[in-house]
């Protein structure tokens, strides 16, 4: 998933545009055109692939270089639009594993790694702890380590891992 806005001016949306190829490519998606606001404009527009590995969704914005961009009416719409992403995959098998949930008339033809560890938490964990969906580890991370209670650090690759 990639949000970019068509007024940021730290990195051009033509550069974003090449990621969002990129992942286009690795990911085995159809090429479809993806209409983008102006820059300026307070709205964004959403455009799904269909991919035959993982999916790919590409979020343009009016908005400029900024981590939680606004849409129509200033409402903020990047962590709506995130955890429907997440959850539009979260279901999926991963290598080696099985979805606990199968619904048998469904078939899915995207694969996303399941979590490769997770690390267990004491019962009274620090109070500086990572809160729920934020990162507690990875490769060059500087910030906390471990999780609020109720949650666990799983480790999706050796740069990100995520309190769930």
């Amino acid at each position: 998933m990639g949000i970019h806005g068509a007024a940021d001016n730290v990195l051009p949306i033509a550069m974003g545009r090449q990621l969002r190829d990129k992942w286009l490519q690795t990911n085995g998606c159809q090429n479809k055109n993806a209409p983008e606001p102006s820059a300026g404009q307070q709205t964004h527009i959403k455009t799904v692939y269909e991919c035959s590995r993982a999916p790919v969704v590409w979020i343009a914005t009016g908005n400029g270089h900024v981590g939680d961009p606004t849409g129509t009416g200033g409402v903020k719409f990047a962590p709506g639009e995130t955890w429907d992403f997440w959850n539009s995959v979260a279901g999926l098998p991963g290598e080696g594993g099985s979805n606990p949930n199968p619904t048998p008339t469904t078939i899915v033809t995207s694969v996303i790694p399941t979590p490769t560890s997770v690390i267990v938490q004491p019962t009274q964990p620090p109070a500086n702890c990572s809160p729920r969906w934020g990162q507690c580890g990875g490769q060059g991370w500087q910030g906390p380590t471990c999780c609020e209670a109720g949650t666990t650090c799983q480790s999706f690759n050796p740069w990100y891992s995520q309190c769930l």
